[in-house]
């Protein structure tokens, strides 16, 4: 997924737009509610990095840790 979403920003999309093609967009189109989304009450599967993917994408590589059901797994 890190090598397509760079590949994205090397095509022109913005880093925002590149990250929405992994997250919102997908649970837009196949309206799959609580997934691609962070909300209060939900259990999310999510990854912290360290560094700011809006100013590079290539820091989307840089995991802190990554989350699962709500639990930290790595």
């Amino acid at each position: 997924l890190h090598n397509e979403l760079k590949l994205f920003v090397e095509a022109g999309l913005t880093q925002l737009e590149a990250l929405k093609t992994a997250t919102s967009i997908p649970n837009q189109i196949f309206n799959t509610e609580g997934i691609g989304v962070i909300r209060e009450g939900d259990i999310a599967n999510f990854s912290v990095i360290d560094s700011d993917p809006f100013e590079d994408i290539n820091n989307i590589s840089n995991i802190h840790s990554i989350w699962a059901g709500g639990k930290k797994i790595k």
